[in-house]
């Protein structure tokens, strides 16, 4: 009997024990899944580069419109007026965040002071060169020395070792300084502050088809009235100009003799298209 309570007792205590590993199993906490999941993202995101980018450090990204107006991206394309106004005033111009990029053995990279210094110069983000915006847009207008293009004309520059040189030395060229003028004289065009040179020359022509125009008429009507009468138009003297200060020249034909005697009666019209300069 009492070998049969032992045994019992052993039994129970060790039932009790393993309650006892029971409860305490289920006092620790249960696992979140929702925990566990922004753990893992978390651990996602600290091994994920950043995307986000300074304006500097996006160089290499052409497809989010940051080169707006790069000249590079014209280089050798038809560029309409209002585009060609865009560029002269307002180029793609880096801030003081930007990087330019390092080349050569010597790691050398455009400065932005140049920008300040040589106020025709424009950086081309896309090419890591610079042009001259004046000459790139108008040389093929104003010379053939320009219109065959080089260095800062219709090829980029971007050797900056010699930097300075190159740049002191062109802007001494003749056909930049008349691209210079050009381009003054477009952008007035554009901005309607002065009438284009085409306008002017077209309108100096229609001014004088008028002129000639009332200067003709005298001549038709005297022309006519000798014919309704039936007189003869030439005589024997009738070479030379109509001056009305002269003294009638004997053997003077009837056409030229009435049309020095319509200058002498006030025709200011006649007289001025055919006095002598």
């Amino acid at each position: 009997m009492d070998k049969y309570l032992v045994i019992k007792k052993r039994k129970l205590d060790s039932s009790a024990a393993q309650s006892n590993n029971i409860t305490a199993t289920s006092d620790l906490p249960s696992p979140n899944p929702a925990s566990h999941n922004n753990n893992n993202k978390n651990k996602t995101n600290e091994n994920k580069p950043s995307t986000s980018k300074s304006i500097g450090e996006r160089q290499l990204h052409k497809d989010d419109n940051y080169w707006v107006l790069d000249f590079g991206s014209y280089l050798g394309k038809t560029i309409d007026d209002v585009t060609k106004q865009k560029l002269l005033d307002k180029p793609w111009s880096p801030d003081l965040s930007f990087k330019f990029p390092s080349s050569g053995p010597r790691n050398l990279k455009f400065q932005i002071k140049w920008l300040d210094e040589w106020r025709w110069l424009v950086y081309s983000p896309s090419l890591d060169a610079v042009f001259c915006k004046y000459c790139s847009l108008f040389a093929t207008v104003v010379g053939q020395q320009a219109s065959k293009g080089g260095k800062l004309v219709k090829t980029s520059f971007k050797n900056w070792k010699d930097a300075r040189e190159e740049f002191r030395s062109h802007e001494k060229h003749l056909y930049h300084k008349n691209c210079l003028e050009r381009a003054a004289n477009f952008l007035d065009i554009m901005t309607k502050k002065s009438e284009s040179v085409v306008l002017k020359i077209d309108t100096h022509r229609k001014d004088q088809i008028i002129n000639n125009r009332e200067s003709l008429k005298p001549i038709i009507k005297t022309a006519m009235y000798l014919a309704r009468l039936g007189n003869s138009f030439r005589g024997h003297r009738d070479s030379g100009s109509l001056n009305v200060n002269e003294p009638p020249i004997k053997g003077e034909g009837n056409f030229r003799s009435l049309l020095k005697f319509r200058m002498e009666a006030g025709d200011q019209v006649l007289a001025k298209h055919l006095s002598p300069e």
